[in-house]
């Protein structure tokens, strides 16, 4: 079962530098969001902000789920909430396996040869799930990782960071469909942040929400996504 995820007149700063000013968000429970927007609107702001990342500083407002107030709690803290956020550039962790990380995620309810399906299914070799997290990999090898471990944890709400950078088309229209039929199983929350539609077309989401100068300032269905690659943010 999926989240609220609400978001109410956040304001963030990040190297003492307001960001994101007043942004209101709803979330309900099972829907898929998409969140559109220029280059330094406060897109990848708002995903580092939620899980409390070192580095933004949320000066006023809430960040609630389920009712539950993030903003005074500590990351490990949300991640227990079964929130789980996939990075538009997943950092390289030498020492630390993509099996140890599901292991201290406290959120795997599955069994090994659950786990190892799941990688199979993926097209992901053994090895990988055994050496440093994300040590050596493209950028395509590393969201696919990410959307790995998504399917492993179930997460309540799932939010998505450009996973569309870095991947070639067969690989986004593949792991678009994994976190769609995810959503439609479990009715997992998805908040999924992008520049292009063609993203969109897999994931359906219920509403598209444009964020410009670190605030929402335009919503709608998907045809608002094919028309902003048309007209542009400025329109």
């Amino acid at each position: 079962m999926g989240s609220e995820l609400v978001i109410s007149n956040l304001n963030v700063n990040v190297t003492g530098k307001s960001v994101l000013s007043d942004l209101n968000l709803t979330v309900d429970k099972g829907q898929i969001h998409a969140i559109m927007g220029p280059n330094g609107s406060g897109k990848s702001t708002l995903a580092s902000s939620i899980m409390k990342k070192p580095g933004y500083e949320i000066v006023s407002g809430s960040i609630a789920v389920d009712g539950i107030e993030l903003t005074d709690k500590l990351p490990f803290e949300i991640a227990a909430l079964k929130m789980f956020v996939s990075s538009q550039y997943p950092l390289e962790v030498p020492g630390v396996t993509a099996l140890d990380l599901l292991d201290a995620s406290l959120m795997v309810e599955k069994s090994e040869d659950e786990i190892m399906n799941i990688a199979h299914s993926l097209s992901i070799q053994e090895n990988l799930l055994t050496r440093g997290l994300n040590v050596e990999l493209s950028g395509g090898e590393r969201k696919r990782l990410e959307i790995f471990q998504m399917l492993v944890m179930e997460p309540k709400i799932c939010i998505l960071d450009e996973l569309d950078s870095g991947l070639d088309v067969d690989a986004l229209e593949e792991l678009s469909a994994r976190v769609y039929d995810l959503s439609h199983r479990t009715s997992m929350t998805v908040v999924v942040i992008t520049h292009y539609s063609r993203i969109l077309e897999i994931l359906k989401p219920d509403k598209v929400h444009v964020l410009s100068k670190g605030k929402i300032t335009k919503s709608g269905d998907y045809e608002l996504a094919t028309s902003l690659e048309v007209t542009g943010y400025d329109k």
